[in-house]
């Protein structure tokens, strides 16, 4: 594996050095292969206009006793930017295997971006927790933070007060350390379920006690518990990158699920359910086609948004002006309340359409 997850270039050299490491044994000769991958960095057979680094593979070969050797890779001194290759190994050769850090970020320049990536690389090949000291964690006020000479705030306090049953609830899941994480991937999903499950009938009990109809209670209560979460990731996305992709992903995926897999896999169930029983499945469309056409509406609007500030401010998030960052993020909201709006009106037949 390499020695680190990432390494920087010697500009004054004009080349990048990653040291590949052999542990937990040198016995035989291993030969494995290596090669490099563009990031922000172009690579091209040799340098020249537009070429950041040499584009490389080839194969690295460790004799009997050796445990490093060095790959050097030549690239352009006078690279301006922030730029970043990655650089792979595969293919180990004698029963040799590819350790934890089995790619490395090379930067040219200082990249913030590689930094993070390279810190989630280099935190993988961290010592996991064992299952007792996950309870151990979980019953700890800040537990799975950082230590702090000050102690808990009282803010600390009060969400661990808070949160403290859901914490000791999914210590119960495996660490990923067993049986290559399954355990933790099926009991991940079975808690996923259950709180789903839960928090549905909880939305439903609220809007029964407040006299809410059904339709309403899920385009608010349990629309804002399931969006949510994925609100607040995609803002944290969109802060920490230098591009709006992942924010944009993030929603569009989440509600896609949603929508597609949420909607879509139970009815699939229920048909093959009264399929089984020889009888007829029918679900009543209700307020659902005028639910759909609003939607569709506002999407295509979101849509022209996201088009127009492209064209107009170069990227869909963000920019210089003010104006603009707050007329976009208001008419969003304007168009999910107008929807909340409408619908419900629909729902209790004070608009018909």
């Amino acid at each position: 594996m390499f020695e680190q997850p990432r390494y920087n270039a010697d500009m004054s050299k004009g080349a990048l050095t990653a040291t590949v490491v052999r542990q937990n044994g040198c016995d035989g000769k291993v030969t494995l292969e290596y090669s490099t991958m563009d990031g922000t960095a172009v690579g091209g057979k040799e340098l020249g206009e537009g070429i950041d680094y040499v584009k490389t593979n080839g194969e690295i070969t460790f004799q009997h006793g050796e445990l490093s050797r060095d790959i050097t890779i030549p690239v352009d001194p006078n690279s301006k930017g922030s730029k970043n290759f990655v650089l792979t190994l595969r293919n180990p050769t004698d029963g040799a295997k590819i350790g934890d850090v089995s790619a490395a970020i090379c930067n040219i320049n200082t990249d913030e971006l590689a930094e993070r990536i390279a810190d989630a690389i280099e935190g993988e090949s961290t010592e996991e927790v064992s299952w007792p000291e996950q309870f151990k964690n979980a019953m700890t006020v800040g537990g799975d933070g950082d230590d702090d000479d000050d102690g808990p705030s009282a803010l600390e306090f009060f969400l661990h007060f808070c949160t403290f049953f859901w914490k000791i609830l999914f210590a119960f899941t495996p660490p990923t350390k067993y049986l290559g994480a399954w355990p933790a991937f099926v009991i991940s999903l079975v808690f996923l379920a259950g709180l789903t499950a839960v928090v549905e009938q909880l939305g439903h009990l609220l809007g029964c006690v407040i006299g809410l109809k059904t339709s309403v209670t899920g385009i608010t209560i349990i629309a804002l518990g399931t969006s949510l979460p994925d609100t607040f990731a995609s803002r944290t996305a969109a802060m920490q990158d230098e591009y709006a992709d992942a924010a944009i992903g993030n929603v569009t995926g989440s509600n896609s699920v949603n929508v597609f897999l949420g909607l879509g896999l139970q009815w699939v169930i229920s048909t093959m359910y009264y399929l089984a029983r020889g009888e007829t499945y029918t679900v009543s469309t209700g307020t659902l086609v005028q639910a759909v056409l609003l939607f569709t509406c506002c999407g295509i609007i979101c849509i022209i948004l996201l088009c127009v500030r492209r064209k107009l401010v170069g990227g869909e998030l963000g920019g210089k002006n003010k104006l603009g960052r707050w007329f976009s993020g208001l008419l969003l909201i304007f168009l999910w309340v107008a929807y909340i709006i409408v619908s419900s009106l629909r729902a209790y037949n004070v608009i018909t359409w």
